[in-house]
């Protein structure tokens, strides 16, 4: 990578706009030094060189010695102390505080009394550029404002994986900084009795609050919301969070008493809390520009959300709220409502293609001093005070809610008659908006797969699934070979579809992971592992998943264990934390009974499962959809992050008894598949002796009616995966990155091309044509997939690609790049 240094300084150089640029190979973890924290280690003191054979006694050591690149891993045990970072560290160099993987690391406040301010026992003050990682910090207080971690006037820091229990005041709480990213901590018992809330975010700029777990907070008598944004925060997200069981309400975005605005609430569970979410301005600062969609509330003491007027000695300006496409169900004690609005100086207030059922006593209720707001398009299940202009009324036909599952049934009232006025572009489940005709009311589009296609298919048969068959991902057997999982990946991309790799081994189930007895060696597969999150890092989306194991709870008479198998999955995430691992179970309802293969999180982030049901003696088409049912409702009754692909079976094998269904069988059988609606995949699955799919395709693509079993596989596809009319277009290269002569190099945080470029584009769809511009000029125009265009004009600074799809609508994409040709 070095002989692109002096190139890249030149250019930067000359590069005549007032911004810096700054390249790293990894934005969070920095180059410098490794130290070890070990209290249990026999030779462990703070005087020690920090080695791992020599580490410190204290985290508190570190935090004093650590310089910007450093990271420091703390291993087992139990730390009374308060850590106070002393240093910064800088851009692409963080300071990095991280559990060592698979240690329980606990900074334990018992017996420490923190100061009678906003404290924590991580605190960080004044600092920037550092990262938390993977501790359990407990036991924090005993005054008001007392937290877990603390974070004060600082920028850049990164909070991730902790568990926090037992504060004072807040979990994790974030005042007066910027740069902040809070993601997939636990925050459990907050707010013990003291101020603020579980998540704290006050006067704070460009913040991610994402994937958090915050539940059972304390008793909430002078703080306690789930996730509160505040008090002049702005530019920020609150997403993909589970907040549960609260004495306050979950997540809230309140001014206080400063402008506090551009602020999104979305994809979002909140449940058994007093309210789900609410806005407001408790002290007269205007809240402005906040958007609040696909979310989910429910069973909450009182409202699905509020637009608060609280605190009477106030006026609470409110400006551009949009509630859009959110579920507000069943919420209410004796009485409750799915939206209540009651402030009078809120304006432009937008609640649309929300569904509000059952709440036990209105659905929506404004009140009569309420004016300027729209009302339309809503779904209402049961009475309501107000229903507002082109509203909907029936049984919104959720697939269960006694599970929390508000996905939809075929047949409900709320597919096809939303709104496409502020309608966001994906779903709760990240499924594009619309599938179908219309746009659906509520979080969650119908249907929800995602992904359709087939099994057992070479790169050279891409085109055809993609262009003919509809499908956009397959699966792909390969050697553990870089260049041929690079030539894979790039014909995926040029074709629009998604993989999951099974990595051919001599491993277990023919991987490259072996079983020794005691523990997994994953060497064999270790060099396309890493090429695999280097791709997955750099932003490109051609790999779904790799596949991990295949029968694991089988594997031909000598099964594994949950344990074994989390061993794997625990292994493999070391080296590619950001790759999907798909395991092919074949069910998972029919192990979990057993103690020794029951289904836990940490399996695997894909769980295939699959039913013989066409002839043989393993199971009807029947039981093959009572499987289905049944593996679902497992995933979502042990609330399990793991999506569920299904095979369908239409192969035969000779001498088995299992056989070819017919065309018509398999339409019927696929709609039925399709409309349980409780699958983030389908895929045809060509078992054969041996599974040769295009061999299969010449051989019997007819049945014996002469009807096109692979035409059913389109009908399909056009049914549900495409839609009718909508259109997507996507620029997938370049991306973030640099590129040097059209290659793609190193990562960096904005596309930066020295030399011609060929511009890439997905679109999906119905598509006539699509261009390219630079600059809001049109440059060239492809009618034909994949759509590319190479730029090999002199060009030199900031630049705007942006690309157009037409078909009977037309859709766009933009991005600004840095570019360097002469």
């Amino acid at each position: 990578m070095k002989k692109y240094g002096v190139l890249l300084s030149i250019c930067i150089i000359l590069l005549p706009y007032p911004f810096s640029l700054q390249i790293s190979y990894n934005d969070e973890t920095g180059v410098g030094n490794i130290y070890y924290v070990d209290q249990n280690h026999p030779l462990a003191n703070d005087s020690n060189p920090g080695i791992e054979d020599l580490p410190w006694k204290t985290i508190g050591k570190a935090s004093t010695t650590l310089q910007a690149g450093d990271t420091v891993f703390v291993k087992r045990g139990i730390y009374n102390e308060i850590v106070i970072p002393k240093n910064s560290g800088s851009n692409g160099d963080y300071i990095s505080y991280i559990a060592y993987h698979g240690d329980e690391v606990i900074i334990d406040g018992k017996d420490i009394s923190l100061p009678d301010d906003l404290a924590g026992l991580f605190h960080i003050s004044n600092k920037s550029f550092i990262k938390i990682s993977g501790f359990k910090i407990m036991n924090a207080g005993c005054h008001d404002n007392n937290a877990g971690i603390l974070v004060y006037n600082s920028s850049h820091i990164i909070i991730e994986n902790n568990y926090v229990h037992n504060t004072t005041s807040s979990g994790i709480g974030v005042w007066e900084s910027s740069h902040i990213i809070i993601d997939g901590n636990e925050v459990e018992l907050a707010c013990n009795d003291g101020e603020q809330e579980c998540i704290t975010i006050a006067t704070t700029s460009n913040f991610e609050v994402k994937n958090n777990h915050v539940h059972h907070g304390g008793a909430g008598t002078l703080g306690g919301e789930g996730i509160d944004a505040k008090d002049g925060s702005l530019n920020g997200k609150i997403y993909g969070n589970h907040v549960h069981d609260l004495n306050r309400l979950g997540i809230y975005v309140d001014a206080w008493n400063k402008h506090t605005y551009n602020i999104e609430v979305f994809q979002n569970v909140v449940y058994n809390c007093t309210s789900g979410f609410a806005v407001a301005s408790e002290r007269g600062g205007l809240l402005e520009n906040v958007r609040i969609y696909n979310n989910v509330a429910y069973h909450n003491e009182w409202a699905g959300i509020e637009i608060g007027g609280w605190d009477y000695g106030y006026k609470h300006p409110m400006r551009n709220i949009t509630i859009v496409n959110n579920n507000f169900c069943n919420n209410g004690g004796e009485w409750g409502v799915g939206v209540y609005h009651e402030n009078p100086y809120a304006e432009d207030i937008i609640i649309r293609n929300n569904i509000c059922s059952q709440n036990t006593g209105s659905q929506i209720e404004i009140t009569s001093n309420v004016k300027d707001f729209t009302l339309d398009h809503n779904l209402i299940y049961g009475y309501s005070e107000h229903y507002g202009e082109n509203y909907i009324e029936g049984d919104p036909l959720f697939i269960n809610v006694s599970l929390g599952d508000f996905h939809l049934q075929a047949g409900s009232p709320a597919i096809d008659n939303g709104s496409v006025i502020d309608a966001p572009l994906v779903d709760f489940d990240g499924v594009f908006r619309p599938r179908k005709k219309g746009y659906d009311i509520g979080a969650f589009e119908f249907p929800r797969c995602m992904y359709y296609g087939v099994d057992t298919i070479e790169p050279n048969e891409f085109s055809f699934l993609k262009n003919y068959l509809g499908g956009n991902f397959a699966g792909i057997a390969l050697e553990c070979n870089v260049e041929q999982w690079q030539e894979a990946l790039e014909k995926a991309e040029k074709n629009g579809i998604k993989l999951i790799i099974w990595p051919l081994g001599h491993g277990h189930q023919y991987t490259p992971w072996k079983w020794n007895g005691h523990g997994w060696n994953i060497s064999e597969g270790m060099e396309v592992l890493q090429y695999a999150e280097e791709y997955i890092s750099s932003g490109r989306k051609a790999l779904l998943a790799v596949l991990m194991s295949h029968e694991p709870f089988w594997n031909d008479g000598n099964p594994f264990t949950t344990e074994q198998m989390k061993m794997l999955y625990t292994e493999l995430k070391s080296v590619a934390p950001h790759v999907n691992l798909f395991v092919a179970f074949g069910c998972l309802s029919c192990f979990d009974g057993n103690p020794d293969t029951r289904i836990e999180d940490g399996l695997a982030d894909i769980a295939g499962i699959w039913l013989h049901c066409f002839g043989g003696a393993e199971g009807s088409k029947e039981d093959a959809l009572k499987r289905i049912d049944a593996d679902y409702e497992l995933i979502k009754r042990k609330g399990l992050n793991m999506k569920l692909f299904f095979a369908i079976q239409a192969f035969g094998i000779k001498g088995t008894g299992y056989r070819m269904p017919s065309a018509t069988e398999m339409f019927e059988f696929g709609t039925k598949v399709f409309e349980k609606n409780k699958l983030d995949g389908i895929f045809w699955y060509p078992w054969d002796n041996p599974a040769d799919y295009m061999e299969w395709l010449s051989k019997d693509r007819y049945d014996n009616d002469s009807k096109d079993r692979w035409e059913v596989v389109r009908q399909l596809a056009n049914m549900y995966m495409e839609g009718n009319e909508t259109i997507y277009v996507e620029i997938t290269k370049p991306i973030n990155g640099i590129y040097i002569m059209d290659r793609y190099v190193m990562s960096f945080s904005a596309p930066l091309i020295i030399g011609k470029i060929t511009v890439e584009a997905e679109a999906i769809g119905k598509i006539n044509k699509v261009e390219f511009h630079i600059d809001n000029e049109l440059k060239h125009v492809d009618d034909q997939e994949p759509y590319s265009w190479l730029w090999n004009e002199s060009a030199f600074g900031m630049h705007e690609i942006k690309v157009v799809a037409y078909s009977d609508e037309e859709a766009s994409d933009e991005i600004d790049v840095i570019i360097f040709n002469f």
